[in-house]
């Protein structure tokens, strides 16, 4: 964890020092998060409420693309109404991602963004009515383990308004399971989170 926390330390002021070099623009977001759990049967977990906040950087590539690397906080997990089940699982998320702006209007500016995430598990509660149990989502308990980092694919769509306001929608699809198929309950998951954000561009 502290490796990682070292990273995304870099990443930040590596970020906004060649920002304010190149005049890139930093964006700080914060939103909700409607987190659920991917699995086998499509709708055994129902949707947790969350949130998210960081910052991105874009830097402009070529004719209204851009890069868009940036630092993530991100709660996620979902609900299992069937064994009255809570998981928690937050997570620090690196985005790497793509975006291209299109002028509506000299105020509007479309935003689509698409790519890649890499995420490290922060902390996690995993509660069990049922059993009338909890235990940390990241650390081995009675054979339950989640495995702490997950990569995965973002899409999103955005505005932004008077070259600073932004509001989107986004959604981050895990591409690796929760946990091993020889999982206590056996069913392999993933992480499926819908977003609504709001920033501002510095």
């Amino acid at each position: 964890m502290k490796k990682l926390l070292s990273t995304i330390a870099i990443i930040i002021a590596f970020s906004a020092a060649y920002a304010q070099d190149t005049h890139d623009i930093i964006c700080l977001r914060t939103g909700f998060n409607l987190a659920r759990h991917i699995d086998a049967s499509k709708s055994f977990s129902k949707i947790k409420f969350g949130i998210n906040a960081g910052l991105t950087v874009d830097f402009e590539i070529f004719n209204n693309f851009f890069a868009r690397p940036g630092i993530m906080f991100s709660m996620k997990g979902a609900r299992y109404d069937k064994y009255e089940t809570v998981e928690n699982l937050n997570y620090f998320e690196l985005p790497l991602l793509v975006a291209y702006k299109i002028n509506i209007t000299n105020n509007i500016v479309a935003d689509f963004q698409t790519g890649a995430f890499l995420a490290g598990g922060a902390f996690g509660m995993i509660k069990r009515k049922e059993t009338d149990s909890e235990f940390r989502a990241f650390k081995r308990y009675d054979n339950l383990e989640y495995r702490r980092f997950d990569v995965g694919l973002n899409f999103g769509v955005g505005v932004i308004f008077k070259k600073h306001y932004y509001f989107g929608f986004g959604y981050d699809l895990s591409l690796r399971l929760l946990h091993e198929r020889d999982f206590k309950y056996n069913v392999p998951a993933k992480n499926g989170c819908s977003m609504i954000n709001i920033g501002y561009y510095l």
